[in-house]
């Protein structure tokens, strides 16, 4: 973390000033020799470096989720969405890759039923595939 000081005072950047903030108060509850940093880095963690469990989800319980939750909550909404975004989940573990198009599909026919069969799907992880 690149750091400077003026007048004595120690500017970081702003995107650092929450990592910076938790190793003061660490380290100031805690000898260094104590501090377990890789348990600190793991509790805070948002980057897929660590494993996660494989969510099993039975096919009837996505149809529910799906085309019952999803469907009543895109009828709730006021007005549509101008964007929607959806994150697939499938290089992470986190959804077995054998439902991952599933939901992809069923997602994608909810929105085309709410929104109108024109709106503009755009697959960026394909594109980035073909890369």
């Amino acid at each position: 973390m690149k750091s400077h000081s003026k007048n004595g005072v120690r500017f970081i950047p702003l995107k650092y000033e929450a990592v910076d903030r938790l190793f003061q108060e660490v380290t100031s509850v805690y000898r260094d020799s104590e501090i377990d940093w890789m348990l600190v880095y793991s509790a805070g963690c948002t980057i897929d470096d660590t494993v996660l469990p494989e969510h099993v989800t039975e096919p009837n319980d996505l149809d529910r989720l799906i085309n019952g939750t999803f469907r009543l909550f895109l009828a709730a909404l006021p007005t549509p969405p101008t964007i929607v975004t959806i994150a697939r989940s499938s290089e992470d573990d986190y959804t077995p890759l054998e439902n991952v198009d599933q939901i992809q599909v069923d997602v994608l026919d909810q929105l085309r039923e709410r929104l109108g069969s024109e709106i503009d799907i755009k697959l960026i992880y394909q594109e980035q595939e073909q890369e």
